[in-house]
């Protein structure tokens, strides 16, 4: 059995089909995340970008979804149909998939070059279109070639297009220097180094080609990874990059996990399958150690009726027994068991030594491998002699077996991967609501910081003038009251009189307006006891009960009993009432309910709501209904302070009930 590195390295039909169905998921889930896109409209992204990468995207999942029906078709079935028309797609499509992709990441970090990256794809496909072209008019007048022929300067060709594309668009990114864009640089580099490695080992005829092919498909692999991770990370939503994480995390794990199992039941199976042929293996051995120590050459040691009736039996006895190759002094055997159960013998003179075997050309673009090795047996102990025996098994019971193994987990994963995604998908969109609403709150409450600093400052400013208007406005009162109250010796007539009072009136009411606004600006002091809520807006109701005559507005009381005392500022509370109540008449022109209703709330709070029936507030304005002098009502009819008080004392320190005794 080989060692067990080539058996893990060697570049086998189900190895092939693994990368191939690794890659279509990996393109597909690009494809999806940039449908995603277009549906949503997001703002901030090239319609232009999305579809050139839609476009590319797609043509990576079509040729993956080729490759991986062509394989599964090999692997499965064991069919194998015209591979240069396969290559030449395959290459055409990957050719094609890199302009689009290429161009379209371009144009996502620069809308404005739109123009340019058409020009790139434009030249790329009719660079393509004819290398086919020429490919099939060379290759029109030969034979038609075996279906593991090809021609390696088409393919070439093309793959100098694709990495042309992608070194282009990765330095023209590196140019930019945008952090968002380093994702795309590594995907554009590791596609860049796939193509570059499969012209490097495309003509590299060496055992070391299986190991230069998993290199590449593995580049393939992260930067189709690099690729879906940086269109996640493009998109504002958090259910977008959790969902796009999950999936990579899942096909990788997958693909990772199938190999692994693939690998170690072909190694298993190599070594079950090694030591049911060893006891044939050995009885070779024997008979021709020793009919050539009678000086026998290999073509009459064959001849012997024992030596032949054991090697039909083996034939027979094992299912993958398909080749059997003697080496024996300078001469080669080879017996072939076909499918139709009969056996074929060459002999012939020319042999090969064994570090020539153990390098057997393995041409890139050749079908994967169908046989492995079963035993190879030395004929002497002594190493070097260029005499062994080996053994060679076909692929299709091996294939069967792995296939089984291949759907069985594929299933199992999907089926998990599924139920996951959905309940990680619950979580998270709970998660992104939850976070999307804790945002509006902290919205709402830096608008309240904002209002609360506005206030401030224009308290602070209130507070100045107020006291500055107060002392003059003092004086102007007084005399004013003086000499309206004194004796009518004064020679005053009744117009002057009329006269003195309005200017009083008028000094009052400045005055009003300047306590209120010291109250505003926190500049008067407040006294605390404990009352009962009821009273207070009792004693409210009574001062605005003047106000409710001859209107056509209702008062419902609604007040409950037995709620506990609260701690307040009595004289400010009531004010509050009065204002709310004051407000919600003057809404009330035409008439309608005004109804105050106080009930427990709580951990043993009070709560006091006044509402009314009148025309309201716009919704525009809402946000302005505590500023300062700012009014709906009608010019002289209002100052635009009541609620803007209420504001103010309600946020200095809110009522709260008394301890229980």
């Amino acid at each position: 059995m080989e060692p067990l590195f080539w058996q893990f390295v060697n570049r086998t039909s189900e190895t092939e089909f693994i990368f191939a169905l690794f890659h279509l998921l990996l393109a597909c889930l690009g494809l999806l995340i940039v449908l995603s896109w277009l549906r949503k409209r997001l703002a901030g992204l090239s319609r232009r970008a999305q579809s050139l990468l839609a476009a590319g995207f797609a043509l990576f999942a079509l040729q993956f979804g080729l490759t991986t029906y062509y394989l599964a078709d090999d692997f499965f079935f064991g069919r194998l149909w015209n591979r240069v028309l396969f290559l030449e797609i395959a290459q055409a499509l990957e050719g094609a998939a890199c302009l689009h992709v290429s161009a379209g990441l371009f144009l996502l970090f620069k809308p404005a070059s739109f123009q340019r990256a058409i020009r790139w794809v434009i030249a790329g496909l009719v660079a393509i279109s004819l290398v086919l072209l020429l490919d099939g008019m060379l290759a029109s007048g030969a034979v038609t070639p075996p279906n593991n022929a090809f021609h390696p300067w088409a393919v070439s060709a093309i793959a100098l297009v694709s990495a042309a594309a992608l070194g282009r668009t990765a330095l023209l990114l590196i140019r930019l220097a945008e952090r968002s864009a380093h994702l795309s640089v590594l995907a554009l580099v590791l596609l860049f180094s796939s193509v570059a490695l499969h012209q490097i080992h495309l003509y590299w005829n060496s055992r070391w080609s299986a190991v230069g092919w998993h290199i590449e498909q593995h580049l393939v692999s992260f930067g189709l990874v690099a690729f879906a991770w940086a269109l996640g990370e493009r998109s504002a939503n958090l259910f977008d990059r959790v969902f796009v994480r999950l999936n990579l995390t899942f096909i990788v794990l997958a693909s990772v996990m199938i190999l692994s199992t693939v690998g170690m039941e072909r190694v298993q199976y190599a070594k079950l399958t090694e030591e049911r042929s060893l006891s044939l293996a050995e009885f070779l051995r024997g008979h021709l150690t020793y009919y050539r120590g009678k000086g026998e050459d290999l073509d009459t040691i064959l001849q012997h009726a024992e030596v032949l009736r054991r090697i039909v039996v083996g034939f027979g006895e094992l299912p993958d027994f398909r080749r059997l190759e003697i080496f024996l002094g300078g001469e080669h055997a080879v017996f072939f068991y076909h499918p139709d159960r009969t056996m074929t013998e060459e002999i012939t003179a020319r042999t090969r030594s064994a570090p020539e075997i153990q390098q057997l050309a393995a041409n890139e673009e050749l079908p994967a491998v169908t046989t492995f090795q079963m035993v190879h047996l030395p004929v002497h102990s002594e190493h070097g002699s260029g005499d062994w025996i080996e053994f060679y098994g076909g692929m299709e019971h091996l294939n069967q077996h792995l296939g089984s193994y291949i759907v069985v987990i594929y299933s199992l994963f999907t089926i998990m991967v599924g139920a996951s995604v959905v309940v990680v998908g619950i979580i998270v969109r709970n998660a992104d609501q939850s976070i999307q609403k804790q945002h509006a709150e902290i919205e709402g409450i830096e608008r309240q910081l904002a209002q609360a600093a506005k206030l401030a400052s224009i308290g602070e400013l209130a507070g100045g003038v107020a006291h500055e208007i107060n002392n003059p406005v003092t004086g102007i009162l007084s005399m004013a009251t003086h000499l309206v109250t004194k004796r009518r010796d004064t020679g005053l007539t009744d117009r002057d009189r009329q006269d003195l009072e309005l200017i009083a009136r008028e000094a009052q009411r400045i005055t009003d307006i300047v306590m209120k606004l010291l109250t505003f600006s926190h500049q008067s002091r407040m006294e605390f006891v404990f009352a009962d809520v009821n009273t207070i807006v009792e004693n409210a109701i009574s001062l605005v009960q003047l106000r409710l005559r001859n209107t056509r507005i209702v008062l419902k009381r609604e007040l409950a009993r037995g709620l506990p005392r609260i701690l307040c500022d009595l004289n400010r509370l009531a004010e509050v009432f009065v204002n709310l109540m004051n407000n919600a008449i003057d809404a009330m022109p035409l008439g309608g309910v005004l109804t105050i209703r106080s009930e427990g709330a709580d951990a043993g709070m009070v709560r006091v709501a006044i509402s009314d029936t009148g025309t309201g507030i716009e919704a525009a304005e809402l946000d302005r209904i505590f500023d300062p002098f700012f009014t709906t009502k009608e010019p002289g009819k209002g100052t635009g302070l009541g609620l803007s008080i209420s504001h103010a004392m309600s946020r200095r320190r809110p009522a709260r009930a008394a301890p229980s005794p």
